[in-house]
């Protein structure tokens, strides 16, 4: 039985996704088991190709099934995978070759622990490339419930190495969430006591593009506001982080209105912008903001133009 089950969920990831499972095979601590799961992909037959010189070995499996997002392709490698850990790789990243090693040894070091993660390398067509993750979504402090609904901790899924009973026992990603699906797991399995754990060491590289999740900004921001939506549900208006988790969702609804407000100023619907961004001000109070509002009323044309491909605040 490996120690390691590495889930790989893939849709439309054929061209990245060789690397992905080169740096598997790649890394020192070799007692793991490689599971890739189709995902219904639309690109099956060049990830069929791409994937032919690993498909036979005995350490992989290549799994098919119709779409249902990446928490259904991921839970269907949690429920196939015999390790006692579990590791999530995106399709389209990879790992330095010490990064299971690294991460096991902290759970040697405090076997209390359910999750450990670590640091990755922007790469891809964006301003972020070169820098890491925790350059600009760090994480500080101990990795509290408090501390990752507040965003203080922040725990990339690619750098993540779980305990596969915690995450089973959590209830396993939510496969009605399509985006911050991983979020949702995070705070579910610290409410019920999970232990993390985090190291700033560079370990993994996350790829950034236009047909990434993350690229839409007002889907992300509904799907945070629904996973906190859902946590508030279960948590109970009587938990001592419900007043911190209502502010929260405070915030992202502002966030949502000002990624709202910028796909209404670029399609041209200056009135429902200057809503949208009204709604935002209320929150943030910024004088950035105020001006924004003051433009799109005045000369809304001239603001979109000046404003294209720049961000809001």
């Amino acid at each position: 039985m490996p120690v390691v089950s590495v889930i790989v969920p893939a849709w439309n990831v054929a061209e990245f996704i060789p690397t992905a499972v080169r740096s598997v095979f790649a890394q020192s601590f070799e007692d793991l088991e490689l599971i890739v799961v189709n995902d219904g992909s639309p690109d099956t037959e060049a990830l069929e190709v791409a994937l032919s010189g690993y498909r036979n070995r005995p350490d992989t499996r290549y799994i098919v099934q119709e779409n249902r997002g990446p928490s259904g392709a991921r839970n269907t490698g949690i429920l196939h995978a015999r390790g006692r850990f579990v590791a999530f790789l995106d399709g389209d990243d990879w790992w330095e070759p010490t990064y299971i090693e690294q991460q096991l040894v902290r759970f040697s070091d405090d076997e209390a622990l359910d999750v450990v993660y670590c640091d990755a390398r922007l790469t891809g067509d964006s301003v972020l490339a070169g820098r890491t993750f925790m350059d600009t979504t760090p994480s500080t402090g101990p990795v509290t419930l408090e501390a990752l609904i507040a965003l203080t901790c922040n725990v990339p899924t690619t750098c993540a190495v779980a305990r596969r009973e915690a995450v089973v026992a959590a209830g396993l990603f939510d496969e009605q969430i399509r985006r911050c699906e991983d979020f949702d797991l995070w705070l579910r399995m610290s409410a019920r006591g999970s232990r993390f754990f985090y190291h700033r060491g560079v370990l993994a590289f996350h790829r950034l593009h236009p047909a990434s999740a993350a690229a839409d900004g007002v889907r992300m921001f509904e799907s945070q506001l629904g996973v906190y939506r859902k946590l508030e549900a279960l948590l109970g208006a009587s938990h001592q982080a419900a007043p911190l988790l209502r502010e929260q969702i405070r915030r992202a609804d502002a966030d949502l209105a000002l990624e709202r407000s910028k796909q209404l100023l670029m399609a041209g619907e200056y009135p429902q912008a200057v809503e949208a961004l009204d709604a935002a001000r209320r929150f943030y109070k910024s004088r950035k903001l105020a001006l924004a509002s003051i433009g799109l009323r005045a000369a809304p044309g001239l603001v979109r133009r000046m404003y294209a491909g720049r961000p809001v605040r």
